[in-house]
């Protein structure tokens, strides 16, 4: 069997094939049974290829459920890369325990037959857990990109794992290279991706959300596709509906859904919780004109825990479970309704035939005393047993009987299912630091703006709604990246204070762009899909809502040059994320020092005794644009998060970069 090495130089036996697909063939390794070898054919052993894997290796997704016992794996991550002769062949990766597909459980033909403990309680918690998963990936700023009922396992516990991770979208940080997914399922792709090469397109978390929606709703709404609908008129074509649907923004479970209505099978979408309805309509309805609407997976994981919350036992049938917002089961309901088919009915042959009996005839075995105390077992510990039946054994038990050992009495073989109760939670990552490439989440409340002993007075209060705002200062490195691409202008100058070449000069990738005024900023931001931050969202950013003076403290005595880049400690600038200590409340490096940030507003001096109290914009004109967070040449009293500069638009200095914001929901 080949050989392959690490790194750090491991060596890496493999064994037998698992599996083949397109990229490449999967491999069993010697003497490791936690890991297989993912081998890539020739044509796909490239550099970008490694280059993607690297950066997912330093950069991996929180996953709490390998500290379970048994351990489990949330998100099959890449943990290093393999090579053979110096180069580059693969990756490894956790081995992960046989489980079905997602679309084996929510699909009723497959479910009843293979999966029959699998009620509505274990699909409620099984998509909670997707959520998770989905929300531990965004929280690392990973884009899924390829969502679908093929990357999704769903294991007996209803816990989740997320499988083809080298397809994801990745971003590197500091340089802020994006690692596309060129691939997707249309029936899984929102509408304003359909028809378009996914190849050339970055990918954002509210495209992942719409994957995420239906996926979920075709767990709770026995495998229905939500854009699947029947049309009223007859006459005209529609091709494939449920991509009809998708395209036209049409969801038939929505009030007046433009001549679509739901199938007629499906369960009743008032079935559902409310809040899962609402996050629904507000993903398939608002997020048709407006994508960033979309709930997304924290939104999933709080409305489903809800949800299973509210549900409640049948009374008349055991193994159903229904909301109790609703008056009555809509599991017996349906039943009621359905139509019933009767089956064939076989008479006994005339002779007696040996042949290998069904799993659902009565069987005789050769060893009925064993396969009862098995059974015996099962009963006494029903909890412990997972929905789906151990069929294989059942048949070796056959297999031997059928060599021709003694007849036995029959045994009635059981169908084991699992009580609800057992189902495992998958332990919810709510973490809301860089959400979107290298962003921080500021939630939405109050905050302390401004103060009563300096020219930022006075000191009020001032509410926000959530927002987001880039972990680090923009760097050369991402700043050359929109000049290449023909929409930025370079900086008016390539130099630093004290080194004759910064810009363009690798060995300074990450560290700030300077040289660059408030409307070049501006251009840099928009091409990110991005805004330059308010006044307000920076000054929160920086130091919170117990109105500290900085990003780590309350009083001047704790600024020093280990916290921030100031009064000349260095006498440059220096990288952007190297003062850990002097990180913000919400996880914004750099928010003292280094350089002056361009914010969007007009420059007031009179501006805080008039703003409003709410989403303050700035003035509506000027002449001059605000600055804010001192510069590595300025003195630590010019460094305070509540401190205002001005200049003018067109000014460009050594000491002046900025960095970027979006707007929450």
């Amino acid at each position: 069997m080949s050989i392959y090495t690490t790194r750090d130089n491991q060596t890496i036996e493999a064994d037998a094939r698992l599996g083949k697909g397109g990229e490449g063939e999967v491999y069993a390794l010697r003497q490791n049974a936690l890991h297989v070898a993912k081998i890539y054919h020739a044509s796909h052993r490239i550099a970008e290829k490694e280059q993607k894997l690297l950066t997912m290796i330093a950069n991996p997704p929180e996953d709490h459920t390998r500290q379970f016992d048994p351990p489990h794996i949330s998100i099959a991550w890449p943990e290093k890369t393999l090579y053979q002769n110096r180069k580059f062949v693969g990756y490894l990766m956790p081995k992960i325990m046989t489980s079905p597909e997602i679309f084996e459980v929510f699909s009723p033909v497959t479910r009843k037959k293979k999966y029959p403990g699998f009620d509505w309680r274990y699909a409620h918690r099984a998509a909670q857990n997707l959520a998770t998963a989905l929300n531990a990936l965004h929280a690392r700023h990973c884009i899924m990109g390829d969502v679908n009922q093929k990357n999704i396992l769903v294991a007996n516990n209803a816990l989740i794992t997320i499988v083809d991770t080298d397809s994801f979208q990745i971003r590197d940080d500091f340089s802020e290279r994006v690692y596309r997914c060129p691939v997707g399922v249309p029936e899984y792709t929102p509408p304003e991706l359909q028809g378009v090469s996914l190849s050339q397109v970055d990918r954002f978390e509210h495209h992942d959300n719409f994957g995420l929606a239906v996926l979920i709703f075709q767990l709770l709404m026995d495998g229905n596709h939500p854009f699947m609908g029947v049309p009223q008129n007859l006459q005209q074509s529609f091709g494939k509906v449920d991509m009809y649907c998708i395209k036209q923004g049409i969801f038939p479970y929505q009030p007046n859904a433009n001549g679509f209505l739901p199938p007629p099978h499906a369960p009743r979408f008032e079935a559902l919780h409310p809040d899962l309805q609402r996050l629904f309509l507000q993903t398939f309805v608002s997020g048709f004109k407006t994508p960033t609407a979309r709930a997304d997976a924290l939104d999933w994981h709080k409305a489903l825990e809800a949800a299973e919350n509210a549900l409640v036992k049948c009374k008349k049938n055991p193994a159903h479970w229904y909301s109790s917002h609703s008056s009555q089961c809509h599991w017996c309901e349906r039943e009621k309704n359905t139509r019933v088919v009767p089956t064939q009915k076989p008479l006994a042959p005339p002779t007696r035939v040996q042949s290998l009996p069904t799993p659902t005839q009565l069987v005789t075995v050769a060893a009925p005393q064993f396969i009862e105390s098995v059974f015996a077992a099962v009963r006494k510990n029903p909890i412990s047993k997972p929905p789906f039946f151990p069929w294989g054994w059942l048949i070796s038990v056959i297999f031997l009987s059928w060599l021709g050992r003694a007849p036995s009495p029959l045994i009635v073989v059981p169908v084991v299912t699992a009580r609800p109760q057992e189902v495992a939670a998958q332990t919810p990552i709510v973490t809301e630091a860089l959400v979107f490439a290298a962003s921080v989440l500021v939630p939405a409340g109050e905050f302390t703006m401004g103060n009563n002993d300096f020219l930022d007075a006075p000191a009020h209060t001032v509410y926000l709604q959530n927002y987001y705002i880039d972990k680090y200062e923009t760097t050369n490195a991402m700043y050359a990246n929109c000049v290449n691409a023909g929409v930025c202008k370079e900086p008016t100058n390539t130099r630093s204070s004290t080194r004759s070449s910064y810009y363009g000069n690798p060995e300074f990738d990450n560290y700030p762009v300077i040289y660059v005024d408030w409307n070049m900023a501006k251009t840099y931001c928009e091409w990110k899909g991005k805004r330059l931050p308010t006044e307000a969202e920076w000054e929160k950013a920086a130091r919170g809502t117990d109105g500290r003076a900085y990003p780590w403290s309350k009083g001047d005595q704790n600024i020093n040059c280990g916290v921030a880049n100031y009064n000349n400690c260095v006498g440059d600038t220096t990288k952007v994320g190297d003062y850990k200590s002097g990180t913000s409340p919400y996880g914004a490096d750099d928010m003292a020092g280094n350089v002056w940030e361009w914010v969007n507003d007009w420059y007031g001096e009179t501006y805080y005794q008039k703003s409003p109290l709410s989403n303050p914009l700035g003035p509506d004109s000027g002449a001059l644009r605000a600055l804010r967070g001192g510069s590595w040449d300025y003195a630590y009293n010019l460094t305070r998060s509540a401190y205002r500069y001005e200049n003018s638009p067109a000014y460009t200095s050594y000491n002046v970069g900025f960095r970027c914001s979006r707007s929450g929901k």
